[in-house]
Order: C-alpha cells, then structure tokens, then sequence
C-alpha cells in the first residue's frame, strides 16, 4: 500500500516575520525570504477561526509539489495573510484603554502628547509585524497622518507606526528599542532597525535605530 500523499491547498499558505536565527535553530528545511532585513517564514495554515489560527511551518519539497516559484507563492501567501489574518489597525490611545492597567496610568500633558498620531497595526493571532510587507495597509495609516510612515517592529506580534514628523519620535524609537531587548522573548524579538515608508514612492528604506537616533 502506498502511504498517503498530502495535497496542499495554496490558500492555506501564509507569512510571518521571524527572526533568522531562531528559524535556523527550529527547522532548516523552513520556507524563507529575505525582504530588506527581514526574515520571512512560510507556514501552512491547518484550521482557522476568529480567534485562532493553526499553523505549520511550509516545508520546501512543497514548492515542488505545487510547482510554483518562490516569487509566485510570496505573492499569493501575502494576499491569503491578509484574507485570513486581517490587520487590525488602531490609534495607540485606544490601544491603551483596551489594556486592563490604563486606569494606573499617569497621564500628564506631555504623555498624551507623546502618544498622539501614533498607530499600533496587529491581529488577533500575534503575527501582526506582517503587515510591514503590505502597502495597501500603510496606505491607509498615510491617509490619516498625511505624512511619510516611520515604522518600528516592536515585535513579532505589532508594528508601531508614526509619523516622519512626529514631535516624539526620537523618543518612541529609543523606548521600542529598550523594550525590544528587554521585554521581549527571544523568539518575539525582530530587527532593531526602523523602516521608512515614502507615502509618493510607495518604497521603503531603513537604518539601525542607533544611526535613527543619531541623526533625528
């Protein structure tokens, strides 16, 4: 008896951001792209629902199997992210008010300051620094800051979005990358690097958030 061969469903293929050296370390036959300095992973999506997504990771014999190629399947995991991990898109000050400690908060006029134009971007399954791959999505962080998008992957779960001109933006930058090194899991941590995104080009660029700093 032959042993049974499993059929992918295309569909079901997704994206999310992880760190290169952790997904050497976890499985070497991983699917990945390189985009600017990220490292992205392919997984196979089992079950989903509102609330939970079960996923594996989308081992390369695969591409094979379906015979697409590398650039093909990018395009079409990011639309099936997108279609079934839709990003939630909120101001930071709603953010706050969701979170059970914001009651202890000490709000003075220079935090709320601080914390305006500020926009966290995630979903409901902790993937949410996927969505710096997608323009459509900063798009429309652009229509409501009218300005250039300073990007900063606080983790794998979100992405911070300011402002180019936003009065607090050193600061921001400095208090991510603190975070970033301290709070975080290893396996939660992303690039240190901030990412510009050019509301007329539709490009990107970056630079480490030391250099950012410096040069603010």
């Amino acid at each position: 008896m032959k042993p049974a061969t499993f059929k992918f469903d295309i569909d079901n293929v997704v994206l999310k951001i992880a760190d290169i050296q952790m997904v050497k370390e976890l499985n070497e036959d991983m699917i990945t792209s390189k985009i600017m300095d990220l490292t992205v992973v392919y997984y196979y999506t089992l079950y989903h629902n509102e609330k939970l997504a079960v996923t594996v990771p989308f081992p390369k014999e695969a591409l094979e199997v379906l015979e697409i190629s590398k650039q093909d399947l990018y395009k079409i995991a990011l639309s099936n992210t997108l279609r079934i991990n839709p990003p939630v898109i909120m101001s930071f000050e709603d953010f706050e008010k969701s979170c059970p400690s914001y009651a202890m908060l000490e709000k003075t006029e220079e935090y709320i300051e601080a914390s305006k134009d500020i926009y966290l971007v995630a979903n409901d399954y902790g993937t949410g620094a996927v969505y710096i791959l997608d323009r459509n999505t900063l798009d429309l962080i652009v229509d409501k800051l009218q300005d250039d998008l300073v990007i900063i992957p606080s983790s794998s779960q979100e992405i911070l979005v300011l402002s180019k001109s936003h009065r607090r933006l050193r600061e921001w930058v400095i208090a991510v990358k603190e975070a970033h090194e301290l709070i975080f899991a290893r396996d939660e941590r992303l690039s240190n690097n901030v990412y510009l995104y050019n509301r007329d080009t539709k490009e990107f660029s970056y630079q480490s958030a030391d250099d950012f700093v410096c040069n603010a």
